[in-house]
């Protein structure tokens, strides 16, 4: 080998050197020597690792894993599983995906210059996908529905039973509903508004209201607290002649006859050979159609004055019609009265210990008796104190 040959040979291997030295340090540059003439010039492969996490592939040719490449730039392939998008590429520990000099394009591809023995890594992320919750629409053979919306300012909510639901979104057929307004406890309704913010409440009768859906809309409720101080409470007792009783579970008369402002539920049942006949309040007036009894007995009144409800019942006719009822004398109990005859002479008494109420004489004119005003002024004084 000549003096020539040898410098060559030196000079291209310092050359190799400095440009592997330049790629390690993230510089993709390749220095060209010109051979000379009659020198043999072998190309360089170095071995290069191509790997991932598991979600997706790194390739070059379609090919993974260790392979050996020629010295020179060449285009790396990144392909994404289903679900999976890239993360990095990692050669070694450095990131060059986030090297401003990388670029991936549209296809997965990215150039890379190979200089020297390399370990490349792609990681890969779960794509991110939303998909925004839409109402199921009705299909063009059902019949016409509408979006409806049920809302409040979270102090209570609007229920619809026959609906089966109580807030949010839904499609309604055509049609009257009832719906409900519960107010949380300590709250009570402040205003109703339809959809278009015009105030309704005048339309909601003992905590329901009655709504045509023919459009899309929707109601909203807002609540305000309740001042305690516009709580009020009347005295209010309850009782029956002999033959059946008049009962509720709504008012715990263990607690005094001093009942707060509401709608309350009672109970008419008749004994054995007996029937009902009437109810009657403090003034003696028959309000049995106003009570608007159902058949199995119950009834809802709504207390908003002081006052008494007294169940009339009879013993049922088994002579002849025609034979005058025979007045029975009172007993000793409470809730004794003239069973065939009760307008002639009723007593009544209520389920509580501490009232004294009697209903006495044709007219059903009331009077409180004994230690009942006392004590009931005394547990009204305690409940305002």
């Amino acid at each position: 080998m000549n003096t020539n040959s040898m410098n060559f040979q030196k000079i291209w291997k310092a050359g190799l050197a400095l440009s592997m030295l330049t790629g390690a340090a993230g510089i993709n540059t390749m220095t060209a020597f010109a051979a000379p003439e009659n020198e043999e010039v072998t190309v360089a492969t170095y071995k290069v690792q191509l790997h991932s996490d598991g979600n997706g592939q790194i390739t070059f040719e379609n090919k993974d894993g260790d392979l050996f490449i020629e010295q020179g730039m060449h285009t790396f392939k990144v392909t994404a599983n289903e679900g999976y998008e890239l993360d990095a590429i990692y050669l070694g520990e450095y990131d060059i995906s986030k090297d401003e000099s990388f670029k991936l394009n549209e296809d997965g591809t990215f150039e890379w210059g190979i200089f020297y023995e390399a370990d490349f890594k792609a990681t890969f992320k779960k794509a991110e996908t939303t998909t925004p919750e839409i109402p199921e629409e009705p299909s063009e053979n059902e019949e016409t529905m509408y979006r409806w919306n049920l809302s409040s300012d979270g102090n209570g909510l609007i229920r619809c039973e026959e609906l089966g639901y109580d807030g949010g979104d839904m499609f309604v057929k055509d049609g009257t509903y009832l719906f409900e307004i519960i107010p949380n406890e300590g709250y009570e309704l402040d205003k109703l508004y339809n959809q278009d913010d015009v105030d309704v409440t005048e339309y909601v009768k003992d905590s329901k209201v009655e709504w045509r859906v023919t459009y899309d809309g929707g109601l909203k409720a807002t609540f305000k607290e309740i001042d305690q101080e516009e709580v009020n409470e009347f005295m209010f007792t309850i009782g029956s002649t002999r033959g059946g009783t008049l009962t509720t579970e709504d008012i715990d008369y263990d607690q005094g006859i001093m009942v707060i402002e509401g709608n309350y539920k009672f109970h008419i049942a008749a004994d054995e050979g007996c029937e009902f006949v009437r109810i009657i309040d403090k003034t003696g007036e028959d309000v049995t159609e106003k009570a608007n009894i159902d058949e199995n007995g119950d009834f809802y009144w709504y207390v908003n004055e002081s006052n008494t409800l007294y169940a009339v019942f009879r013993q049922i006719e088994t002579t002849d019609p025609e034979t005058p009822d025979t007045p029975t004398k009172p007993s000793d109990s409470n809730t004794s009265n003239t069973a065939n005859n009760p307008e002639k002479e009723t007593y009544l008494t209520s389920t509580g210990d501490t009232a004294n109420v009697a209903i006495l004489g044709a007219t059903g004119t009331a009077a409180l008796v004994g230690i009942g005003l006392a004590a009931a002024m005394k547990k009204k004084k305690e409940l305002l104190d």
